[in-house]
């Protein structure tokens, strides 16, 4: 709960540009941020999810995580950036480092990024570091094309 405030002002000064590509944007309030700050720490204990603060400095300018929601053996990545700090390559060292440790996790196999086809950028992570569409619509992934462990 210590990052409160700096979650909360980088999701405030970056909502319209996080609103086309993340649902939970739209309802973007301090109680909502507060319910996730908790959420986090209850995922990150029981293994479900690892959220990972992104920062420059002191200054906190997004977020990334590891999540499992997509079935055995297989994390979903998640991320988002300040658009002050977009196009400096943050975003695919944050992704790539995610990748390396979701394959270092026990019974992993797959990693995916699910993202929106009409996102550009989101798409330019993902084949940066080399992932392959797995498949379009609903659902639509894009897989690493790195073995699991």
């Amino acid at each position: 709960m210590t990052d409160l405030d700096a979650l909360e002002r980088a999701i405030g000064e970056s909502v319209d540009h996080l609103l086309p590509w993340l649902p939970w944007a739209a309802g973007h309030s301090r109680r909502q941020t507060a319910d996730f700050l908790a959420r986090s720490h209850d995922e990150w204990e029981t293994g479900h999810a690892f959220g990972y603060a992104i920062t420059s400095g002191a200054a906190l300018i997004g977020g990334c995580g590891l999540h499992r929601r997509i079935g055995a053996g297989g994390l979903d990545i998640g991320y988002w950036i300040h658009p002050h700090w977009t196009g400096r390559g943050l975003m695919t060292m944050a992704a790539a480092a995610l990748v390396d440790q979701g394959f270092r996790l026990a019974g992993i196999d797959r990693v995916e990024i699910h993202h929106d086809v009409a996102n550009p950028a989101g798409g330019a992570v993902a084949r940066r570091l080399g992932f392959h569409r797995d498949r379009t619509g609903a659902g639509a992934a894009v897989r690493s094309g790195r073995v699991g462990h």
